[in-house]
């Protein structure tokens, strides 16, 4: 927490900036107590922040872990994402995960400025916020940030990169 940007600590802050005597919250802060013994909300290593588990079932002792600790995955070249896919000369990458539009498409645009193909995957995508999936592919279409894989180009083999917060 000490050595986070002012503006990603205030993410931290959301409960005390915005301190309701409701019940129900409509926001819940980054690290907010999710009460009940569930733990903080987003945290590395807690069970909220890990990897689906029916998507986890499937993992395989060689693949590749990316923590995360900014919306977005891809925005400085020490990033671990980064350096894997420098490492092992990924060019394109495949984008799927919650929430599409702030993790998904932070990590997306920022993959797209830094020069690799990015595709994003529809079915694979998902959102809380109402009509959020659905603006950021409109977005994402109309923009400069589509990408294509045609020409006969095709994926010979996909290899797993798992990112988390």
């Amino acid at each position: 927490m000490t050595t986070l940007p002012a503006a990603v600590a205030r993410g931290f802050l959301n409960d005390t900036l915005q301190a309701t005597t409701n019940s129900r919250r409509p926001w819940i802060g980054l690290g907010t107590d999710l009460g009940e013994g569930k733990g903080c909300c987003l945290f590395a290593g807690t069970w909220n922040a890990d990897i689906y588990p029916p998507l986890k079932a499937h993992a395989h002792p060689a693949d590749v872990y990316c923590a995360k600790n900014r919306m977005s995955g891809l925005w400085s070249p020490e990033q671990p994402l980064w350096k894997a896919l420098k490492a092992e000369e990924k060019n394109t990458i495949l984008f799927t995960g919650v929430n599409t539009d702030q993790c998904v498409l932070g990590t997306f645009v920022d993959g797209y400025n830094a020069g690799f193909n990015c595709v994003m995957v529809d079915d694979c995508c998902g959102t809380t916020t109402e009509g959020g999936k659905e603006i950021t592919f409109y977005n994402i279409a109309v923009s400069s940030l589509l990408q294509f894989l045609g020409g006969g180009a095709t994926l010979m083999s996909i290899d797993f990169v798992w990112v988390y917060h």
